[in-house]
């Protein structure tokens, strides 16, 4: 006796995509799939957007499976990835994202602006890009940089130690907007 199963159904599947829909470097995908005849053979995930290609080819869990996207060789720009999902008969469903992934892989540019003098302004005095301080007064300024950047826009400018008795005495972010 032989049994023969007609499986014409595709596979159906999901996909998670970062909550944040940006993405640059290393980007985590995953998701389940499943059939209910013959059940699943393979899952292929691939990219389309600036450029086109595979993201990860059969994960070994084809049911519950993640993978890493390596994003950076791509152009930045917006991609819709995709899940290709095979069953054991051969029937491949699509499973579009449900949202974009920006990939974002040029970095910033920032460039100095300008010393704004707060206080003790008779102990500093700015010269260019450089601030002279008398160490034997008390004073503060603030250094004004412009920040530029095409793909997701700048997010924070981080201010390296510039030794004892400096504040900030570590390294400090500042993700102030600029004002007039």
């Amino acid at each position: 006796i032989t049994t023969i199963m007609v499986d014409s159904t595709p596979p159906t599947g999901t996909i998670n995509l970062p909550a944040s829909g940006m993405g640059h470097g290393a980007v985590m995908l995953s998701g389940t799939s499943s059939d209910a005849w013959s059940g699943v053979k393979k899952v292929d995930v691939t990219f389309v957007g600036p450029t086109s290609g595979n993201a990860c080819l059969a994960p070994p869990n084809p049911t519950a499976w993640n993978c890493i996207w390596d994003t950076t060789g791509l152009p930045d720009g917006t991609y819709n990835v995709l899940v290709n999902i095979t069953d054991m008969a051969g029937n491949i469903g699509t499973v579009p994202s449900y949202g974009m992934i920006f990939v974002d892989n040029t970095a910033p540019v920032a460039s100095f602006n300008s010393f704004i003098e707060v206080t003790g302004a008779n102990y500093t005095h700015p010269v260019g890009n450089t601030m002279y301080y008398n160490p034997a007064g008390s004073a503060s300024f603030r250094v004004l940089v412009n920040m530029a950047d095409a793909g997701s826009g700048p997010d924070r400018v981080d201010f390296q130690p510039v030794g004892t008795g400096w504040t900030p005495l570590g390294v400090d972010s500042d993700r102030t907007a600029p004002s007039p």
